[in-house]
C-alpha cells in the first residue's frame, strides 16, 4: 500500500519514454522520507532515468538529502540514471554543506525529454 504524502510535501511526476520526471514541492524532511522512497522504487520500476526537480523545495533537512543518497545508491546497483535539479538557495546551501552537491549528479535545469529539442522552461507537473 502507498503510503500517503504528509500535507507539507507533493512529489509530481511526468513520464516521457525511459524517463520519470519528479518535481518536489514543500518541505522534504523526515515526515515526507518514506512517502519519497515508496514513490521511487515503484516509479524506478518503470523508468530507465529519473530526473528529480527540487526547484520547488522550500526546506530540506538531512532525511531529505539521506533519501535522496539513498535514491542514488539504489540507481548504481540497479542501473538506471538519476539527475538532480538543486533549486532554492536553501536546497542549494543544504547540498553543498554537506557534500552531496559532489555526489549526486547535479544539473543546472530540467533536461528535455528524448525527442524534445529544449530544456523544459518549466518545471513537469502531472
Amino acid at each position: 500500500m502507498q503510503a500517503q504524502p504528509p500535507k507539507h510535501f507533493a512529489v509530481e511526476s511526468q513520464q516521457y519514454g525511459d524517463t520519470v520526471f519528479l518535481r518536489l514541492t514543500g518541505e522534504f524532511d523526515l515526515g515526507a522520507e518514506e512517502f519519497f522512497e515508496r514513490t521511487v522504487d515503484q516509479l524506478s520500476r518503470e523508468a530507465r532515468s529519473l530526473v528529480v526537480d527540487l526547484s520547488s523545495l522550500e526546506f530540506i533537512d538531512s532525511s531529505g538529502l539521506r533519501a535522496l543518497l539513498r535514491m542514488w545508491e539504489r540507481s548504481q546497483a540497479d542501473g538506471f540514471d538519476v539527475a538532480v535539479v538543486p533549486g532554492a538557495d536553501q536546497v542549494r546551501h543544504s547540498m553543498a554543506l554537506t557534500g552531496m552537491d559532489r555526489v549526486l549528479p547535479v544539473v543546472t535545469e530540467v533536461p528535455a525529454p528524448n525527442g524534445a529539442s529544449d530544456a523544459l522552461a518549466a518545471p513537469v507537473v502531472e
